[in-house]
């Protein structure tokens, strides 16, 4: 799914389309099934990676189904997510990274990272 929205251009991209299908039966099969942790993990992952992605997250924000969001605990007890926080992340704005930030710097590993000692 996420290689499919990877490849697209756009959200309006055969493959995209095809990725938000997917997604959208993802979303159905987790709370007839009451096994909403690998959608609710992938919703988390893909505003991660395509947030900035032109036309990606409105296109989520304003789709019948994927506007849900998180599948929240009021739609199926397995569900560890409650419908403020289901609302909430639905409500968070995706901000582009700034124009004059190279896109290097971006990606970039930072050596100095306080929890390198954590592993």
């Amino acid at each position: 799914l996420l290689r499919l929205l990877r490849q697209a251009a756009s959200a309006s991209d055969p493959l995209a389309e095809k990725g938000f299908g997917c997604l959208r039966e993802l979303r159905r099969a987790a709370v007839q099934e009451e096994e909403p942790s690998l959608y609710n993990t992938l919703l988390l992952k893909m505003k991660d990676e395509f947030g900035p992605k032109e036309g990606f997250w409105p296109y989520v924000m304003n789709d019948a189904e994927l506007r849900k969001g998180l599948v929240s605990h009021d739609e199926t007890e397995e569900s560890d997510v409650s419908r403020a926080a289901a609302e909430a992340f639905m409500t968070i704005k995706i901000e582009p990274p700034p124009a004059d930030v190279p896109a290097a710097t971006l990606n970039a590993d930072d050596d100095d990272d306080d929890f390198d000692d954590l592993e």
